[in-house]
Protein backbone atom coordinates (compact mmCIF):
# COMPACT_ATOMS: atom_id res chain seq x y z
CA UNK A 1 0.00 0.00 0.00
CA UNK A 2 2.83 2.56 0.86
CA UNK A 3 4.40 1.82 -2.75
CA UNK A 4 0.84 2.19 -4.37
CA UNK A 5 0.75 5.91 -2.51
CA UNK A 6 4.01 6.68 -3.23
CA UNK A 7 3.43 5.98 -6.98
CA UNK A 8 0.47 8.13 -6.86
CA UNK A 9 2.73 11.08 -5.56
CA UNK A 10 5.19 10.64 -8.21
CA UNK A 11 2.79 10.69 -10.90
CA UNK A 12 1.01 13.91 -9.22
CA UNK A 13 4.42 15.64 -8.60
CA UNK A 14 5.49 14.47 -12.56
CA UNK A 15 2.19 16.05 -13.94
CA UNK A 16 0.83 18.62 -11.66
CA UNK A 17 3.75 20.75 -10.40
CA UNK A 18 4.90 21.29 -13.88
CA UNK A 19 1.90 23.08 -15.06
CA UNK A 20 1.36 25.07 -11.95
CA UNK A 21 4.74 26.56 -12.38
CA UNK A 22 4.39 27.20 -16.05
CA UNK A 23 0.94 28.56 -14.79
CA UNK A 24 2.28 31.05 -12.66
CA UNK A 25 5.69 31.88 -14.60
CA UNK A 26 5.48 34.57 -17.50
CA UNK A 27 7.65 36.75 -20.17
CA UNK A 28 6.84 39.57 -21.58
CA UNK A 29 5.79 37.81 -25.10
CA UNK A 30 3.53 35.33 -23.25
CA UNK A 31 1.46 38.39 -21.35
CA UNK A 32 0.98 39.92 -24.53
CA UNK A 33 0.13 36.65 -26.07
CA UNK A 34 -2.19 35.78 -22.98
CA UNK A 35 -3.84 39.50 -23.03
CA UNK A 36 -4.56 39.35 -26.98
CA UNK A 37 -6.03 35.77 -26.89
CA UNK A 38 -8.83 36.53 -23.70
CA UNK A 39 -9.48 40.26 -24.69
CA UNK A 40 -12.78 40.89 -25.32
CA UNK A 41 -12.05 44.16 -27.20
CA UNK A 42 -10.10 42.94 -29.67
CA UNK A 43 -12.66 39.70 -30.09
CA UNK A 44 -15.08 42.22 -30.88
CA UNK A 45 -12.61 44.51 -33.94
CA UNK A 46 -12.09 40.86 -35.07
CA UNK A 47 -15.77 40.38 -35.71
CA UNK A 48 -15.94 43.35 -37.55
CA UNK A 49 -12.95 41.91 -39.65
CA UNK A 50 -15.03 39.05 -40.25
CA UNK A 51 -18.03 41.06 -40.77
CA UNK A 52 -15.93 43.28 -43.34
CA UNK A 53 -14.65 39.99 -45.09
CA UNK A 54 -18.75 39.14 -45.39
CA UNK A 55 -19.94 42.56 -46.97
CA UNK A 56 -17.30 42.26 -49.55
CA UNK A 57 -18.35 38.39 -50.58
CA UNK A 58 -21.63 40.15 -50.48
CA UNK A 59 -20.77 43.13 -53.05
CA UNK A 60 -19.22 40.51 -54.99
CA UNK A 61 -22.33 38.76 -55.97
CA UNK A 62 -24.15 41.74 -57.68
CA UNK A 63 -21.57 40.90 -60.73
CA UNK A 64 -24.34 37.90 -61.08
CA UNK A 65 -27.53 37.64 -62.85
CA UNK A 66 -30.44 38.08 -60.40
CA UNK A 67 -32.08 35.09 -60.95
CA UNK A 68 -36.27 34.90 -59.45
CA UNK A 69 -38.81 32.40 -59.98
CA UNK A 70 -42.29 32.30 -58.67
CA UNK A 71 -45.15 30.09 -58.91
CA UNK A 72 -48.08 29.36 -57.07
CA UNK A 73 -52.23 27.47 -57.89
CA UNK A 74 -55.59 28.16 -57.08
CA UNK A 75 -58.74 26.87 -57.03
CA UNK A 76 -62.05 29.37 -56.62
CA UNK A 77 -65.37 28.74 -55.32
CA UNK A 78 -66.90 30.46 -58.44
CA UNK A 79 -65.44 30.77 -61.98
CA UNK A 80 -62.95 33.64 -62.78
CA UNK A 81 -64.36 34.20 -66.21
CA UNK A 82 -68.32 35.10 -66.76
CA UNK A 83 -70.06 34.93 -70.06
CA UNK A 84 -73.82 36.95 -69.97
CA UNK A 85 -75.79 36.71 -73.76
CA UNK A 86 -78.67 38.16 -74.79
CA UNK A 87 -81.60 36.76 -76.15
CA UNK A 88 -80.43 37.17 -80.01
CA UNK A 89 -77.30 36.10 -79.19
CA UNK A 90 -78.25 33.28 -77.77
CA UNK A 91 -80.68 32.35 -80.54
CA UNK A 92 -77.82 32.56 -83.04
CA UNK A 93 -75.70 30.45 -81.22
CA UNK A 94 -78.64 27.39 -81.28
CA UNK A 95 -78.97 28.53 -85.23
CA UNK A 96 -74.93 27.89 -85.72
CA UNK A 97 -75.02 24.63 -83.17
CA UNK A 98 -78.50 23.24 -84.65
CA UNK A 99 -75.41 22.54 -87.55
CA UNK A 100 -73.38 20.58 -85.37
CA UNK A 101 -75.52 17.81 -83.35
CA UNK A 102 -72.85 16.42 -82.23
CA UNK A 103 -72.71 19.59 -79.77
CA UNK A 104 -75.85 19.82 -79.05
CA UNK A 105 -78.59 22.66 -79.15
CA UNK A 106 -78.85 23.76 -75.83
CA UNK A 107 -77.07 26.92 -75.21
CA UNK A 108 -76.70 28.18 -71.48
CA UNK A 109 -77.39 32.28 -71.41
CA UNK A 110 -74.74 32.12 -68.98
CA UNK A 111 -71.25 30.58 -68.94
CA UNK A 112 -68.16 30.34 -66.69
CA UNK A 113 -64.65 29.69 -67.19
CA UNK A 114 -60.89 29.08 -65.13
CA UNK A 115 -61.94 28.33 -61.81
CA UNK A 116 -58.76 26.77 -61.18
CA UNK A 117 -55.39 26.52 -62.23
CA UNK A 118 -51.28 26.43 -62.09
CA UNK A 119 -48.78 29.45 -62.95
CA UNK A 120 -45.05 29.17 -62.70
CA UNK A 121 -41.88 31.91 -64.31
CA UNK A 122 -38.38 31.87 -63.82
CA UNK A 123 -36.65 34.85 -65.07
CA UNK A 124 -32.51 36.45 -64.81
CA UNK A 125 -31.46 39.69 -65.31
CA UNK A 126 -27.93 40.61 -65.88
CA UNK A 127 -26.86 44.37 -65.13
CA UNK A 128 -25.10 45.97 -68.17
CA UNK A 129 -24.54 49.16 -66.60
CA UNK A 130 -25.26 50.56 -63.36
CA UNK A 131 -24.24 54.03 -63.37
CA UNK A 132 -20.60 52.50 -62.01
CA UNK A 133 -22.43 52.07 -58.54
CA UNK A 134 -21.58 48.04 -58.44
CA UNK A 135 -17.88 48.02 -59.48
CA UNK A 136 -17.78 51.46 -57.09
CA UNK A 137 -19.29 49.13 -54.24
CA UNK A 138 -17.42 46.50 -54.53
CA UNK A 139 -14.22 48.97 -54.25
CA UNK A 140 -16.02 50.80 -51.15
CA UNK A 141 -16.44 47.04 -49.21
CA UNK A 142 -12.61 46.44 -49.80
CA UNK A 143 -11.97 49.90 -48.40
CA UNK A 144 -14.00 48.98 -45.33
CA UNK A 145 -12.11 45.73 -44.92
CA UNK A 146 -9.14 47.52 -45.09
CA UNK A 147 -9.77 49.86 -42.64
CA UNK A 148 -11.19 47.54 -40.20
CA UNK A 149 -7.90 45.87 -40.57
CA UNK A 150 -6.45 49.00 -39.55
CA UNK A 151 -8.71 49.40 -37.01
CA UNK A 152 -7.80 45.94 -35.27
CA UNK A 153 -4.30 46.54 -35.76
CA UNK A 154 -4.60 49.42 -33.71
CA UNK A 155 -6.54 47.73 -31.11
CA UNK A 156 -3.61 45.26 -30.40
CA UNK A 157 -1.17 48.01 -29.82
CA UNK A 158 -2.99 49.37 -27.21
CA UNK A 159 -3.60 45.95 -25.70
CA UNK A 160 0.18 45.43 -25.85
CA UNK A 161 0.72 49.02 -24.57
CA UNK A 162 -1.04 48.37 -22.11
CA UNK A 163 0.69 44.81 -21.20
CA UNK A 164 4.14 46.37 -21.03
CA UNK A 165 2.79 48.94 -18.63
CA UNK A 166 1.13 46.28 -16.53
CA UNK A 167 4.38 44.24 -16.73
CA UNK A 168 7.03 46.87 -15.78
CA UNK A 169 4.56 48.09 -13.34
CA UNK A 170 5.29 44.52 -11.64
CA UNK A 171 8.97 44.11 -12.28
CA UNK A 172 9.49 47.29 -10.98
CA UNK A 173 7.52 46.95 -7.64
CA UNK A 174 9.37 43.39 -7.24
CA UNK A 175 12.55 45.11 -7.37
CA UNK A 176 11.87 47.88 -4.75
CA UNK A 177 10.92 45.28 -2.62
CA UNK A 178 14.20 43.64 -2.97
CA UNK A 179 15.96 47.03 -2.04
CA UNK A 180 13.84 47.47 0.71
CA UNK A 181 15.08 43.94 1.66
CA UNK A 182 18.43 44.57 1.31
CA UNK A 183 18.06 47.79 3.04
CA UNK A 184 16.81 46.02 6.16
CA UNK A 185 18.89 42.94 6.35
CA UNK A 186 21.90 46.32 6.02
CA UNK A 187 20.00 47.64 9.30
CA UNK A 188 19.74 44.94 10.69
CA UNK A 189 23.89 44.64 10.33
CA UNK A 190 24.18 48.38 11.74
CA UNK A 191 22.25 47.39 14.74
CA UNK A 192 23.91 44.59 15.75
CA UNK A 193 27.44 46.33 15.14
CA UNK A 194 25.41 49.33 17.54
CA UNK A 195 25.21 46.55 19.89
CA UNK A 196 27.72 45.79 20.37
CA UNK A 197 29.61 49.07 20.79
CA UNK A 198 27.04 50.25 23.33
CA UNK A 199 28.15 46.98 25.49
CA UNK A 200 31.74 48.31 24.89
CA UNK A 201 30.91 51.91 25.56
CA UNK A 202 31.46 53.20 22.84
CA UNK A 203 28.12 54.21 21.73
CA UNK A 204 25.25 55.34 23.02
CA UNK A 205 21.46 53.70 23.11
CA UNK A 206 20.72 56.59 21.15
CA UNK A 207 22.10 55.23 18.22
CA UNK A 208 20.28 52.18 18.77
CA UNK A 209 16.79 54.02 18.84
CA UNK A 210 17.84 55.41 15.42
CA UNK A 211 17.90 52.44 13.84
CA UNK A 212 15.32 51.05 15.18
CA UNK A 213 13.45 53.84 13.69
CA UNK A 214 14.79 53.20 10.42
CA UNK A 215 13.64 49.50 10.94
CA UNK A 216 10.46 50.53 11.29
CA UNK A 217 9.94 53.21 8.52
CA UNK A 218 11.07 50.17 6.04
CA UNK A 219 8.98 47.67 7.65
CA UNK A 220 6.02 50.41 6.69
CA UNK A 221 7.65 50.75 3.51
CA UNK A 222 7.51 46.92 2.40
CA UNK A 223 4.20 46.63 4.13
CA UNK A 224 3.04 48.84 1.03
CA UNK A 225 5.04 47.80 -1.48
CA UNK A 226 3.72 43.94 -1.12
CA UNK A 227 0.37 45.48 -0.89
CA UNK A 228 0.77 47.38 -4.43
CA UNK A 229 2.86 44.27 -5.67
CA UNK A 230 -0.37 41.88 -4.87
CA UNK A 231 -2.77 44.30 -6.73
CA UNK A 232 -0.52 45.00 -9.47
CA UNK A 233 -0.45 41.29 -10.34
CA UNK A 234 -4.31 40.89 -9.32
CA UNK A 235 -4.53 43.79 -12.47
CA UNK A 236 -2.17 41.85 -14.49
CA UNK A 237 -3.73 38.81 -14.21
CA UNK A 238 -7.01 40.41 -15.32
CA UNK A 239 -5.58 41.84 -18.44
CA UNK A 240 -4.21 38.91 -19.37
CA UNK A 241 -7.21 36.77 -18.62
CA UNK A 242 -5.72 33.89 -16.23
CA UNK A 243 -6.47 32.91 -12.39
CA UNK A 244 -4.59 34.64 -10.29
CA UNK A 245 -1.78 33.40 -8.69
CA UNK A 246 -0.05 35.30 -5.80
CA UNK A 247 2.99 32.76 -6.76
CA UNK A 248 3.21 34.57 -10.50
CA UNK A 249 6.69 35.33 -11.43
CA UNK A 250 7.66 37.19 -14.45
CA UNK A 251 10.90 36.42 -16.54
CA UNK A 252 12.62 39.83 -17.92
CA UNK A 253 15.95 41.46 -19.33
CA UNK A 254 15.92 45.16 -18.97
CA UNK A 255 19.27 44.94 -20.71
CA UNK A 256 17.01 44.24 -24.40
CA UNK A 257 15.85 47.76 -25.12
CA UNK A 258 16.45 48.83 -28.95
CA UNK A 259 16.49 52.79 -28.54
CA UNK A 260 17.50 53.74 -32.46
CA UNK A 261 16.27 56.21 -34.50
CA UNK A 262 14.04 54.24 -36.65
CA UNK A 263 12.28 55.42 -40.01
CA UNK A 264 9.92 57.93 -38.62
CA UNK A 265 7.68 57.93 -42.19
CA UNK A 266 4.17 58.87 -41.01
CA UNK A 267 2.82 56.66 -43.97
CA UNK A 268 3.73 53.32 -42.44
CA UNK A 269 1.76 54.60 -39.24
CA UNK A 270 -1.80 52.53 -39.17
CA UNK A 271 -3.67 55.66 -37.81
CA UNK A 272 -2.79 57.63 -41.23
CA UNK A 273 -3.54 54.74 -43.58
CA UNK A 274 -6.70 54.55 -42.02
CA UNK A 275 -7.20 58.28 -42.34
CA UNK A 276 -6.71 57.75 -46.17
CA UNK A 277 -9.16 55.14 -46.16
CA UNK A 278 -11.77 57.54 -44.75
CA UNK A 279 -10.96 59.68 -47.76
CA UNK A 280 -10.76 56.70 -50.34
CA UNK A 281 -14.16 55.77 -49.22
CA UNK A 282 -15.62 59.33 -49.35
CA UNK A 283 -14.73 59.17 -53.26
CA UNK A 284 -15.98 56.31 -53.46
CA UNK A 285 -19.53 57.06 -51.88
CA UNK A 286 -19.87 60.01 -53.94
CA UNK A 287 -19.13 57.92 -57.36
CA UNK A 288 -21.70 55.60 -55.92
CA UNK A 289 -23.98 58.87 -55.30
CA UNK A 290 -23.69 60.22 -59.15
CA UNK A 291 -24.14 56.57 -60.47
CA UNK A 292 -27.54 56.38 -59.25
CA UNK A 293 -28.23 59.01 -60.82
CA UNK A 294 -27.17 57.94 -64.24
CA UNK A 295 -29.65 55.24 -66.84
CA UNK A 296 -29.10 52.07 -66.16
CA UNK A 297 -29.51 49.11 -68.46
CA UNK A 298 -29.77 45.57 -68.16
CA UNK A 299 -30.63 42.42 -70.37
CA UNK A 300 -32.79 39.23 -69.32
CA UNK A 301 -34.50 35.86 -70.22
CA UNK A 302 -37.84 34.62 -69.01
CA UNK A 303 -39.68 31.52 -68.99
CA UNK A 304 -43.48 31.31 -68.29
CA UNK A 305 -45.75 28.18 -67.80
CA UNK A 306 -49.29 28.06 -66.99
CA UNK A 307 -52.19 25.96 -67.16
CA UNK A 308 -55.77 27.86 -66.36
CA UNK A 309 -58.05 26.24 -69.17
CA UNK A 310 -57.27 22.32 -68.76
CA UNK A 311 -54.10 23.04 -71.83
CA UNK A 312 -50.67 23.83 -70.93
CA UNK A 313 -49.02 27.08 -72.07
CA UNK A 314 -45.24 27.53 -72.53
CA UNK A 315 -43.21 30.86 -73.06
CA UNK A 316 -39.89 31.89 -73.10
CA UNK A 317 -38.31 35.34 -74.41
CA UNK A 318 -35.83 37.57 -73.74
CA UNK A 319 -35.74 41.34 -73.01
CA UNK A 320 -33.82 44.51 -72.44
CA UNK A 321 -34.52 47.37 -70.07
CA UNK A 322 -33.44 51.09 -69.65
CA UNK A 323 -34.14 53.08 -66.30
CA UNK A 324 -34.07 56.85 -66.03
CA UNK A 325 -34.21 58.44 -62.78
CA UNK A 326 -35.61 61.45 -64.07
CA UNK A 327 -37.16 62.94 -60.80
CA UNK A 328 -33.73 62.02 -58.82
CA UNK A 329 -31.76 64.16 -60.86
CA UNK A 330 -33.55 67.28 -58.70
CA UNK A 331 -32.30 66.43 -55.51
CA UNK A 332 -29.33 64.64 -56.69
CA UNK A 333 -27.23 67.23 -57.73
CA UNK A 334 -27.67 68.72 -54.24
CA UNK A 335 -26.63 65.29 -52.94
CA UNK A 336 -23.06 65.13 -55.32
CA UNK A 337 -22.25 68.67 -53.87
CA UNK A 338 -22.88 67.43 -50.35
CA UNK A 339 -20.86 64.02 -50.90
CA UNK A 340 -17.83 66.75 -52.64
CA UNK A 341 -18.05 68.77 -48.87
CA UNK A 342 -17.24 65.41 -46.75
CA UNK A 343 -14.51 64.45 -49.25
CA UNK A 344 -13.00 68.01 -48.61
CA UNK A 345 -13.62 67.86 -45.03
CA UNK A 346 -12.05 64.03 -44.92
CA UNK A 347 -8.69 65.63 -46.90
CA UNK A 348 -8.79 68.83 -43.87
CA UNK A 349 -9.19 65.90 -41.68
CA UNK A 350 -6.01 63.65 -42.94
CA UNK A 351 -3.86 66.58 -43.28
CA UNK A 352 -4.38 67.42 -39.80
CA UNK A 353 -3.79 64.55 -38.17
CA UNK A 354 -0.44 64.04 -40.37
CA UNK A 355 0.83 66.65 -38.51
CA UNK A 356 -0.25 66.03 -35.41
CA UNK A 357 0.78 62.61 -36.30
CA UNK A 358 4.57 63.63 -37.37
CA UNK A 359 4.43 65.69 -34.06
CA UNK A 360 3.55 62.41 -32.00
CA UNK A 361 6.41 60.76 -33.77
CA UNK A 362 9.30 63.29 -32.27
CA UNK A 363 7.65 63.87 -28.88
CA UNK A 364 7.98 59.84 -28.49
CA UNK A 365 11.35 59.77 -29.67
CA UNK A 366 12.17 63.00 -27.32
CA UNK A 367 10.85 61.38 -24.26
CA UNK A 368 12.71 57.91 -25.02
CA UNK A 369 15.81 59.45 -25.62
CA UNK A 370 15.37 61.54 -22.54
CA UNK A 371 14.42 58.31 -20.49
CA UNK A 372 17.35 56.72 -21.96
CA UNK A 373 19.97 59.68 -20.14
CA UNK A 374 17.61 59.39 -17.29
CA UNK A 375 18.57 55.46 -16.99
CA UNK A 376 22.15 56.37 -17.23
CA UNK A 377 22.61 58.77 -14.83
CA UNK A 378 20.47 56.55 -12.26
CA UNK A 379 23.00 54.52 -13.14
CA UNK A 380 26.06 57.02 -12.08
CA UNK A 381 23.86 58.01 -9.15
CA UNK A 382 23.20 54.32 -7.81
CA UNK A 383 27.62 54.28 -8.04
CA UNK A 384 27.86 57.00 -6.17
CA UNK A 385 25.41 56.43 -3.32
CA UNK A 386 27.24 53.06 -2.89
CA UNK A 387 30.37 54.82 -2.41
CA UNK A 388 28.92 57.34 -0.22
CA UNK A 389 27.63 54.57 1.93
CA UNK A 390 30.93 52.59 2.10
CA UNK A 391 32.43 56.19 2.77
CA UNK A 392 30.65 56.63 5.51
CA UNK A 393 30.20 53.29 7.47
CA UNK A 394 34.20 53.60 7.50
CA UNK A 395 33.87 57.10 8.88
CA UNK A 396 31.08 55.57 11.06
CA UNK A 397 33.23 53.39 12.84
CA UNK A 398 36.13 55.79 13.34
CA UNK A 399 34.17 57.96 15.13
CA UNK A 400 34.13 60.76 12.75
CA UNK A 401 30.57 60.56 11.47
CA UNK A 402 27.26 60.33 13.60
CA UNK A 403 24.36 57.45 13.34
CA UNK A 404 22.31 59.61 11.50
CA UNK A 405 25.13 60.57 8.87
CA UNK A 406 25.12 56.98 8.16
CA UNK A 407 21.37 56.30 8.19
CA UNK A 408 21.22 58.93 5.70
CA UNK A 409 23.66 57.79 3.28
CA UNK A 410 21.81 54.56 3.31
CA UNK A 411 18.27 55.67 2.55
CA UNK A 412 20.16 57.92 -0.25
CA UNK A 413 21.20 54.57 -1.85
CA UNK A 414 17.80 53.06 -1.48
CA UNK A 415 16.13 55.63 -3.04
CA UNK A 416 18.64 56.29 -6.31
CA UNK A 417 18.13 52.17 -6.46
CA UNK A 418 14.70 53.26 -6.55
CA UNK A 419 14.54 55.78 -8.84
CA UNK A 420 16.97 53.42 -11.29
CA UNK A 421 14.11 51.07 -11.62
CA UNK A 422 11.17 53.31 -11.70
CA UNK A 423 13.83 54.94 -15.00
CA UNK A 424 14.50 51.72 -16.34
CA UNK A 425 10.41 50.72 -16.40
CA UNK A 426 9.94 54.04 -18.22
CA UNK A 427 12.70 53.41 -20.65
CA UNK A 428 10.80 50.71 -21.77
CA UNK A 429 7.47 51.88 -21.65
CA UNK A 430 8.64 55.01 -23.89
CA UNK A 431 10.63 52.92 -26.29
CA UNK A 432 7.28 50.79 -27.17
CA UNK A 433 5.33 54.16 -27.83
CA UNK A 434 7.88 54.99 -30.07
CA UNK A 435 8.27 52.02 -31.83
CA UNK A 436 4.33 51.83 -32.39
CA UNK A 437 4.40 55.82 -33.24
CA UNK A 438 6.63 55.12 -36.58
CA UNK A 439 4.67 52.18 -37.25
CA UNK A 440 7.28 49.54 -36.52
CA UNK A 441 5.00 47.41 -33.57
Amino acid sequence: MKKINSIIILIISVFVAPICINAQTYTLNQVKDSALKNNLTLKNADISLQQSRQTQKEAFTNYFPQVSATGGAFKANKDLIEINMSQEQMMAMQNILQTMPSLGAFVPQQSGYIDDGIIASVSAVQPIFAGGRIINGNKLARVGLEADSLKYNLTKNEINLLSETYFWQVVNLENKLKTVDAAIEMLNSIKRDVNLAVKAGIRTNNDVLQVDLKLNEMAVNKIRLEDGLKLSKMLLAQHMGVAFGEDMTLVYDCTQVQTELLNADVTNTNEYQLLKKNVEAKELLKKIETGSNLPSVAVGAAYAYNNLMDKDYKRGFVFATVSVPISDWWGGSHRIKKKNLEIIAAQNELEDNTQKLQLRIRQTYNEMSAATKQVQVMQKSVEQAEENLRNHQNFFKAGTVTMSDLLQSQMLLVQSQNDLQDAKADLQIKTLKYRQAVGAE
